[in-house]
């Protein structure tokens, strides 16, 4: 398809080992071939989700979404996630990235997709304001101190040990948690309990990312290069929530916790912060919507908020909606843990 001077095009084989030099000019930082088809062509692909805009051959800029299903009060529904949207630095500002993300949505829209969603950052949030996405709600990142005196005697360059006073701090912040019958053990692999665990989930007025063997499998098992481990809350053998989460320098990230009962994800989010503990974290961090069940724990369990997103929706259907509380979300429906 033309588009004044350049053409939009569908993704090819082939196409990544450009786009991931792409990449690395416009983020400055860069991002492996397996990585790239891992994230937008290693799961279910029910429509073509990466479009590229050409000057000649020459690829100048790439608008990507993940499909995910959604499970919704109506039945089950595609939504798009927006990420990795990218035009080359020597043709910005030229109404490329307008052209080709018109182009998505509304083929995305005529595939059947109900929404794109993102969590678009300072500089982008006014190009898709433009472009019809609104903002819903926010969301924003929390973060525990697990080991506070080694982190400020790094920050400062001060050498004294700390062994002591962060095993002191560990007694205090976990004295007042409660024994609990349920068992946490580690998944290997995507079996049939993540099926089991979310048929227990009941949408009510949510709309939520379907969590199934397929997609943990896909999102967790399958990621390159990031090592995530997932925890299974069992009762009696039976599975009832998870939990996954990784390390990630000299930090741990909460990818999120699923569970039926504030019970049960507490007692997730404190196993995974003792194994996060043990590999040697000195924090961890988390998303949270602001006045959700989770951000509550997090609270509780003296997690400090430090920096907000703001959720970006595009409808592409009518009974989309923006509340907050119609949503169940966790940071691994992002692209940003």
């Amino acid at each position: 398809m033309s588009h004044g001077p350049w053409t939009i095009r569908a993704y090819r084989p082939g196409d990544e080992r450009v786009l991931t030099e792409l990449f690395a000019r416009v983020f400055k930082k860069p991002i492996s071939t397996a990585h790239w088809l891992w994230k937008l062509r290693g799961y279910e692909l029910p429509f073509e989700n990466v479009w590229l805009a050409l000057d000649g051959e020459r690829i100048i800029a790439q608008y990507a979404g993940i499909p995910v299903r959604v499970q919704t009060t109506a039945g089950n529904r595609w939504a798009v996630l927006s990420v990795d949207t990218m035009v080359d630095p020597d043709y910005r500002r030229r109404g490329v990235l307008t052209q080709i993300a018109r182009h998505a949505y509304a083929q995305w829209g005529e595939a059947g997709a109900a929404f794109v969603y993102g969590l678009p950052n300072e500089k982008a949030a006014p190009g898709l304001a433009s472009l019809g996405f609104n903002h819903a709600f926010p969301i924003r990142w929390r973060r525990q101190a697990l080991r506070p005196f080694a982190i400020l005697a790094r920050r400062y360059n001060i050498k004294f040990p700390t062994t002591s006073l962060d095993g002191l701090w560990r007694l205090v912040s976990t004295s007042r948690r409660s024994r609990t019958d349920i068992e946490l053990v580690e998944a290997r692999d995507a079996d049939g309990g993540f099926d089991r665990i979310f048929r227990r989930f009941e949408p009510n007025s949510h709309l939520t990312l379907v969590r199934d063997r397929q997609w943990i499998e896909w999102r967790y098992f399958r990621a390159p290069e990031f090592g995530y481990r997932l925890l299974i809350a069992r009762q009696a053998q039976e599975p009832l929530g998870y939990v996954a989460y990784r390390m990630q320098n000299t930090s741990g990230v909460i990818a999120e916790v699923f569970a039926p009962s504030d019970r049960v994800s507490v007692a997730l989010m404190q196993g995974a912060i003792e194994h996060l503990r043990k590999s040697g974290a000195e924090s961890v961090r988390t998303l949270a919507v602001p006045g959700t069940p989770y951000d509550l724990h997090c609270r509780q369990m003296l997690f400090s908020p430090y920096k907000n997103f703001g959720l970006a929706v595009l409808p592409l259907a009518t009974d989309i909606s923006t509340n907050p509380n119609a949503w169940h979300l966790s940071g691994g429906d992002f692209d940003v843990v």
